[in-house]
């Protein structure tokens, strides 16, 4: 019968902030808009039926039932951005396993997440997921590669002496850390209230961090915003 030759799959994807993050210059949220639509391309229309569930910090689906549009739903895929929140993953799950307890046919959840393989799996087998998820609802979870990404990343900016005097040399440092496998040419930029650009580049060893000093001369007295740039990674 229909009901047992088709399959209803919802796509649960994770679309918190953390999937803006860049590995080998491809962010994880458009590997799993690609993944999400290799599933798409593996139904059959006008047989099968889909949606897409967005673990946001407000979970929401693409379409209030489960849909044989995949057309449409391939769509709304292509324009799949990270948000800039949190994923509420306990709410995202209850509103995926609404649409597949709906269907009654055969039932997937595919779940892209950058949350562990394994922690999905025990949420949703053993923890407090599982109630969510219909019975018998196959469960696939893909997660992003395993190669971290490579990024550089500045912090604790200061100066010194921590009372700066007009007409005398003032240090603007900043701590600059690799947390790539690999040993990085890192150029750090910084500014004094938006003007007068300079530079350092710096190398440093995989897991290495130092710190970064620019001198610089106040001429009058008064407050200043000094700015540490580098360029843009994972």
């Amino acid at each position: 019968s229909p009901a047992e030759d088709d399959v209803a799959v919802v796509l649960l994807i994770d679309t918190s902030a953390s999937t803006g993050q860049q590995t080998g210059g491809v962010s994880l949220i458009h590997e799993f808009r690609s993944a999400a639509l290799r599933t798409l391309d593996s139904l059959k229309p006008g047989v099968d039926a889909a949606n897409v569930v967005y673990a946001s910090a407000d979970p929401h689906a693409l379409f209030p039932r489960m849909s044989p549009n995949l057309p449409a739903i391939r769509t709304e895929l292509e324009r799949l951005e990270a948000s800039y929140e949190r994923a509420n993953i306990p709410q995202a799950a209850a509103l995926a396993g609404e649409l597949l307890a709906a269907h009654p046919g055969r039932r997937r959840l595919v779940i892209l997440s950058d949350l562990q393989r394994s922690n999905w799996h025990e949420a949703v087998e053993r923890g407090e997921l599982g109630s969510s998820i219909p019975p018998q609802t196959e469960v696939t979870v893909i997660d992003p590669p395993t190669v971290p990404p490579e990024n550089v990343g500045l912090s604790a900016p200061r100066f010194l002496p921590t009372q700066p005097i007009a007409g005398r040399p003032t240090q603007l440092i900043v701590h600059v850390s690799n947390y790539s496998g690999r040993t990085r040419q890192v150029r750090v930029d910084m500014t004094v209230d938006g003007r007068n650009p300079v530079n350092q580049t710096v190398s440093l060893a995989a897991g290495e961090n130092r710190d970064v000093s620019f001198e610089t001369v106040f001429d009058d007295s008064g407050s200043r915003e000094v700015s540490f740039e580098i360029p843009s990674d994972g």
